[in-house]
């Protein structure tokens, strides 16, 4: 077995999204509009060239929770990684 790393939900993790968490991205964003006289556009989360994401862990269960059970489409690609805190 490995060692324990503490891990805060409120830092950040990077992910590579799928279309399928793409879709889901957006298909959250219009739902949440609920019919509202003025809402955003939908924007895609910013990436960079390599595909990769930025979220606080907390977003990111927040957002794609539900898409995230074993045999599921996944949302993002299943490797990820962990941004750890550098001291001051």
């Amino acid at each position: 077995m490995g060692h324990a790393v503490k891990f805060n939900i409120n830092n950040y993790v990077r992910v590579r999204l799928t279309d399928a968490g793409r879709a889901r991205h957006r298909k959250n964003h219009e739902d949440r509009s609920c019919g509202r006289t003025y809402w955003p556009p939908y924007r895609l989360p910013r990436e960079d060239s390599d595909g990769w994401s930025e979220w606080q862990m907390w977003d990111l269960m927040s957002e794609f929770g539900t898409m995230t059970y074993n045999g599921s489409d996944p949302p993002f690609e299943t490797e990820i990684e962990i941004i750890l805190e550098t001291p001051a």
